[in-house]
């Protein structure tokens, strides 16, 4: 649990603010950043059901990110660290 820990909330969610948030939702807003964000993680993990959350995830996000981009990055951080805390809990993989 560990290694996903800093893996998912140290590294990944850090990485996504920087290059999500800070390049690609600058150049194409909120709306258009989120559907590719979704698109990319059912690209990913083939789980196409997780898309429409992952797409209103990023526009809460988006919605922070405006007013702080740290509390955005200690909300991804905090997501990220509960699906995998609740993923070990119950023996499901969240991500």
């Amino acid at each position: 649990m560990a290694l996903e820990l800093a893996a998912l909330a140290g590294a990944v969610a850090p990485a996504e603010e920087i290059v999500w948030g800070r390049a690609v939702e600058r150049s194409l807003g909120i709306g258009t950043t989120a559907a590719l964000f979704a698109t990319k993680h059912v690209v990913i993990d083939g789980r196409w059901r997780r898309a429409g959350g992952l797409f209103l995830f990023w526009v809460g996000l988006g919605l922070v990110r405006r007013r702080s981009p740290m509390l955005a990055l200690g909300l991804h951080v905090s997501a990220n660290a509960s699906g995998v805390v609740l993923g070990h809990i119950t023996g499901r993989d969240l991500f």
